[in-house]
């Protein structure tokens, strides 16, 4: 594996999602059971006081080091069955959970910064929906404090994208700890800037395609877009993705 990852050419984004709907048409039901279930896990910790939004982001990489188990069996001629969903939590559970306790703190800290722009009580109105807070904020004060802190912390929210993008692939598949997955991701990330954006582009185009239906296309769109987190690591770190039409 290159540790690093391969330099691609442009079109390379393009091939991330062809080969992701490969893949997709391989197991769809499958796919979509996956999907319902990160969505109903995900509502459930959810709704834990306190602790929930938290957990929910420490357990996303575990689910998410597990997809990436069931991609890669599917791609070598396997079945993607229920017992990848969970695969992450008896496969290297403690890097993908460290992965998970980074990805948290990268978080909180995005969320810090905008904080300082806004302040707390508008953040936490925002958080929780308080239209009665909300109302009473002077919208003149705070309007381009909070324009410039979205900008901040969209800007700063790149490289932690980058930094997981590859992560939980890298950790799950290719037996890296947390902190040198983020760095290869990150790294990778950087040097494939312009496949990405094509990739980004494109997922962006498809996303509005499948909001279209009355969102039925997101049962689609979302599986296809799990799948290519495994088609761009096959294609940047091991080898083209092999499978069939």
């Amino acid at each position: 594996m290159a540790q690093c990852g391969r330099v691609l050419r442009a079109g390379a984004g393009a091939d991330w999602l062809v080969d992701a709907w490969r893949l997709f048409r391989r197991a769809k039901l499958m796919w979509v059971v996956f999907v319902v279930l990160f969505f109903l896990l995900s509502l459930a910790i959810s709704m834990l006081p306190v602790v929930g939004g938290l957990l929910g982001s420490l357990l996303s990489t575990v689910i998410l080091g597990g997809i990436m188990l069931g991609a890669r069996s599917l791609d070598q001629g396997g079945e993607l069955e229920l017992e990848h969903f969970f695969g992450g939590f008896r496969e290297r559970p403690a890097p993908l959970l460290a992965l998970g306790m980074l990805y948290l703190v990268g978080q909180l800290a995005l969320m810090a910064l905008f904080a300082g722009f806004v302040g707390l009580p508008l953040l936490g109105a925002v958080l929780t929906g308080d239209l009665a807070a909300l109302a009473a904020v002077d919208v003149d004060e705070t309007a381009w404090r909070a324009v410039v802190g979205a900008l901040a912390t969209l800007l700063l929210a790149v490289p932690l994208f980058a930094a997981f993008w590859f992560a939980p692939a890298l950790v799950a598949l290719g037996g890296m700890g947390a902190i040198p997955a983020m760095k290869a991701s990150f790294i990778a990330c950087l040097r494939n800037w312009l496949p990405m954006t094509v990739y980004g582009i494109l997922a962006g185009v498809l996303l509005v395609l499948a909001l279209i239906p009355l969102l039925l296309g997101l049962v689609v769109w979302v599986p296809v877009m799990l799948a290519s987190l495994y088609t761009s690591y096959q294609s940047v770190f091991v080898a083209p993705p092999s499978a069939d039409a």
